[in-house]
């Protein structure tokens, strides 16, 4: 968790300076680049989301070879796609980038970046197997810390090139120095702590590859309907409204998106655990993995929204260095829509794990109709809150439309499994950012008009808004309802500490 920590750090420091050297119309144009580019890294069959569960189940049973067997299929696959899709690439990128009405000089910029970020997605894509490797045999610590070198390499780059003027040319080069160090490093973690690491993949067997794609077929419609609720509303805003737009909503998007972070972290620790104890036969793990790893997902979720709320106006003038129309808007929508698509996350880590995918996939589909449907209907009339009322309606609705689905199929009721506590939550967090909120409206203006009275305002106004929570929590009982060392064994390891830890107690949070 301190890995994933230190990287969001790197990115949040880095962020205002790139936005002051590019402009907010490049960085938008970065932004919507990325998300277009994006569609194709669906086309991969639905094997990207295979790797951690197969390898983890195999590892478990030790058949070494059949694991490095199937990273070679899948760092090939998309070696293979990328090479396969590159003609469509080369007629897509002038189309795309005359559709934008950028300014003549930019237009040719975005052309080549679009080909450019094309490339970069499968070279991308095929070495984040070697993660997934490192993620599915336990070493979720050691991956982290690969993440972490390669967030480091991709700051020096970036400050480097952008000081030397290189625009969006500097994050393309910082991405592929990114991509290749990360995957350089798990390489040789990987050599060392699981020895072969890649191996014929002729050799795999038809048994194996047809388990594969019927698994990976239903994760594929997941993909097409994560990318739709989570990318493509860069392409949209940018193609029926502005590139600036853009911009506006990547920068509020970066600050929401910190509520996954940590929690992600928990899911990746879970997945692997999960599929080891369905190997096993061991459905009372699976199911208090289910219970306890919701409530602490949910806290960790809904803490760190509430503080991005109580702080969101000292945070984001005092980050970006100046205001930004309608940017905490945008923020709190988004946030809103990650907040709640958050709360399903044990349950599709349970899903893959144990081999029913069909439901995250009924769950999917759902949330693609409903998303696009408003879309559509909202933005003539709302142009970029159109498209965000739309993804908010698609995500929440069809959240809880598998929350509900999920609970049913697997036996736990859901107001014991989710809302017995979740309202105790939701009361401490709603009282410590509303009174957090109201102490800083209180301030004059003038006691973060500059950043590093800004930051001081931050760290004060975190310590009351963690004060507040950690009281509202043990009094409205939720914390008496945690049992943190019933999951503590599958938990990244700072994140089982600081559950056990003396502050975690005055919670009420029972080790």
């Amino acid at each position: 968790m301190v890995l994933q920590l230190c990287t969001l750090a790197i990115g949040v420091v880095l962020t205002p300076f790139v936005i002051d050297r590019l402009g907010l119309v490049q960085y938008g144009l970065w932004g919507f680049l990325g998300s277009a580019v994006s569609v194709a890294g669906v086309l991969d069959f639905g094997l990207g989301a295979t790797f951690v569960r197969f390898i983890a189940r195999y590892h478990a049973r030790g058949e070494t070879t059949l694991v490095a067997r199937f990273v070679s299929l899948g760092a090939l696959t998309y070696l293979g796609l990328g090479v396969i899709l590159s003609p469509l690439a080369l007629v897509l990128a002038p189309v795309i980038a005359h559709h934008l009405h950028l300014q003549p000089a930019l237009v040719t910029t975005a052309d080549h970046i679009f080909l450019l970020l094309f490339v970069y997605l499968f070279v991308a894509s095929s070495l984040a197997v070697l993660s997934a490797l490192l993620t599915g045999t336990g070493d979720l610590w050691l991956a982290s810390l690969a993440g972490l070198a390669g967030q480091v390499v991709y700051a020096i780059v970036v400050v480097g090139l952008l000081l030397d003027h290189r625009g969006l040319y500097a994050l393309v080069a910082a991405s592929f120095t990114q991509v290749t160090s990360i995957g350089v490093i798990c390489y040789l973690i990987a050599r060392r702590r699981v020895g072969r690491v890649f191996a014929n993949p002729v050799r795999l067997g038809g048994t194996f590859i047809r388990e594969v794609l019927s698994f990976g077929a239903w994760m594929q419609v997941n993909n097409v309907s994560a990318l739709i609720n989570m990318q493509t509303d860069g392409i949209v805003i940018g193609a029926a409204v502005t590139v600036s737009d853009v911009g506006l909503y990547t920068i509020a998007n970066r600050v929401a998106l910190s509520t996954r972070i940590v929690p992600l972290a928990l899911l990746s620790a879970l997945l692997p655990a999960a599929s080891a104890a369905h190997a096993e036969g061991d459905d009372r793990l699976i199911r208090s993995l289910t219970v306890e790893g919701s409530r602490i997902l949910a806290l960790l979720s809904f803490g760190i929204g509430g503080a991005l709320v109580g702080l969101a106006p000292v945070l984001l003038r005092t980050w970006l260095g100046r205001p930004y129309p309608h940017l905490e808007v945008i923020f709190s929508l988004l946030l809103a829509a990650y907040l709640v698509n958050n709360l399903t996350g044990v349950g599709t880590m349970i899903v893959q794990a144990t081999g029913r995918p069909r439901l995250e996939s009924e769950y999917a589909i759902l949330s693609t109709i409903l998303n696009v449907v408003a879309t559509v209907a909202l933005v003539g009339p709302l142009g970029l809150y159109g498209v965000l009322v739309g993804t908010v309606f698609g995500v929440v609705v069809s959240s809880a439309y598998f929350l509900w689905r999920f609970h049913h199929v697997s036996g736990i009721s859901m107001w014991g499994g989710l809302g017995s506590w979740l309202w105790r939550l939701g009361i401490a967090v709603c009282v410590g950012a509303t009174c957090t909120r109201l102490v800083l409206a209180a301030l004059p203006q003038s006691f973060w008009s500059t950043r590093p009275r800004g930051a001081l305002v931050l760290v004060l106004g975190s310590a009351l808004y963690s004060v507040i929570l950690l009281v509202g929590i043990r009094v409205s009982g939720f914390g008496a309802m945690i049992n943190a060392g019933a999951v503590s064994k599958v938990l990244p390891t700072r994140l089982a500490a600081l559950l056990k830890s003396p502050i975690a107690s005055l919670a009420g949070i029972r080790s």
